[in-house]
């Protein structure tokens, strides 16, 4: 399955920057995953409803640590705090290089890309200024 290499990667992007991560089946479906900043980890709850948005959960969970937000966070994908939307836009940027990768530019689709992960339209027009910086060399790597 596609996700479960995403799945891979994006777990693999938070051990490269020091972030441990915890997998647990324990939680029931609703229960979100979350992170701490302060401990520089996450904790993802394999029995998410949407197992299609995992990698996206994982990649927000991890922008939580990468931005030292305070306290202990929660995924929630359609907050409207400027915490959550922070998340959100460094899980795009995590996530675009991985999924773009062998992805000629003519065949970029940006639609493919919010599908593969369950990412709300909300966040289209980010996901669309970070693709088109992936293909012209501009994306900051984290």
């Amino acid at each position: 399955m596609m996700n479960d290499n995403f799945m891979q990667s994006t777990l693999n992007f938070a051990f490269d920057h020091k972030i441990r991560y915890e997998l647990t089946s324990a939680m029931n479906s609703d229960t979100p995953s979350g992170s701490s900043a302060y401990h520089r980890s996450i904790v993802i709850n394999l029995n998410w409803y949407d197992q299609q948005q995992l990698p996206f959960v994982v990649a927000h969970e991890t922008a939580h640590v990468l931005c030292s937000h305070r306290g202990i966070s929660y995924f929630c994908d359609s907050s409207n705090s400027a915490t959550e939307a922070e998340a959100n836009r460094t899980a795009v940027d995590i996530l675009v290089p991985m999924y773009f990768e062998d992805i000629d530019p003519e065949d970029a689709n940006y639609h493919a890309f919010l599908d593969s992960f369950h990412i709300g339209e909300s966040m289209a027009d980010y996901s669309i200024d970070t693709i088109d910086d992936f293909y012209h060399g501009n994306l900051e790597l984290l």
